[in-house]
């Protein structure tokens, strides 16, 4: 699952996407007539719960970006509307480059296709990189003694209807991606969302 960088784009003021650009790739802009970007604290958004992977990943990624441009990186967690509640607020920040998203496919494509939302999931942003790759993980409690996913896909077609999955969030890439394998292993399973990673492991531990 790519994990991308992106801000607000004002299309008023559209240089400014170049200026956060050169920013996130450079230790120091050249002295120019504007005040250098950037001169006050920046902040990242990341859709999802907190304490989560994507959190995780926000928070290392902050630290990165505070060595390299000289102010304080503050991250914010907005979960909910399946990516949309984070991704909406950085749509409607000021298009700066102080206001940046830590998003995914969820919702900048998924999302929009699925509901109506107050934002264009890519003409409002600018892209600045792709900062991870992060893979999607099948797991059970182990109350269950399954160890395999064969036992598993074998256990849920020997009792039809009882079993629940978990993802981060509707329509992103842990309920796409169990969908299809459940789609591919001819059985069907309840999905629950979840605003992030860290509660739906949470309660699957909890049982």
């Amino acid at each position: 699952m790519p994990i991308h960088l992106a801000f607000r784009l004002s299309r008023r003021r559209a240089g400014l996407a170049v200026v956060a650009a050169l920013a996130l790739a450079t230790t120091a802009l050249p002295a120019t007539a504007q005040q250098a970007y950037p001169n006050r604290p920046i902040t990242l958004v990341h859709p999802y719960a907190a304490g989560g992977s994507a959190d995780s990943l926000a928070r290392g990624l902050a630290h990165q970006l505070e060595q390299r441009l000289g102010q304080p990186v503050v991250v914010t967690a907005k979960p909910g509307g399946a990516a949309a509640i984070g991704t909406s607020s950085v749509a409607r920040a000021a298009g700066d480059g102080y206001s940046l998203l830590l998003g995914t496919s969820a919702g900048h494509v998924v999302t929009p296709l699925m509901q109506k939302v107050a934002y264009d999931g890519v003409e409002d942003f600018a892209f600045i990189a792709v900062v991870a790759n992060q893979p999607n993980v099948l797991i059970v409690n182990p109350a269950l003694g399954i160890d395999s996913f064969q036992a598993l896909v074998a256990q849920i077609k020997a009792d039809p209807g009882k079993f629940n999955f978990a993802s981060a969030g509707t329509g992103g890439a842990t309920h796409l991606g169990a969908e299809a394998i459940w789609q591919r292993a001819g059985v069907r399973l309840t999905h629950v969302p979840y605003a992030g990673a860290a509660p739906a492991l949470k309660d699957l531990v909890g049982g």
